[in-house]
């Protein structure tokens, strides 16, 4: 299973992570059922191994930091070519 999004995907998780405290909350305690809310397919699967037995947040990035690498983001998430290969969500240095 990949966890490649699709482009709408991606920006409504981006959107969320730099301006929804409560999402930003739920995506570190729960991220399958964040992604599940935002219309992940692979959230919405009943499968539990994989990406999702082990997807976990340890450190999320500050609202801000992740609006301001937004494009970054946007270009890991949608452009993954590796299985299991998870965008770090913490410390992306931006120009």
């Amino acid at each position: 299973m990949s966890f490649t999004m699709t482009p709408d995907i991606a920006d409504r998780l981006l959107d969320r992570l730099s301006n929804d405290e409560d999402f930003r909350q739920l995506f570190q305690s729960d991220p399958r059922e964040a992604l599940r809310q935002i219309g992940h397919p692979g959230a919405l699967s009943n499968a539990q191994e994989g990406i999702w037995s082990c997807l976990k947040v340890d450190k999320l990035a500050d609202a801000t930091a992740i609006g301001r690498a937004r494009k970054e983001y946007l270009d890991q998430l949608t452009n993954m070519t590796q299985q299991f290969e998870v965008p770090h969500f913490s410390a992306m240095k931006t120009k």
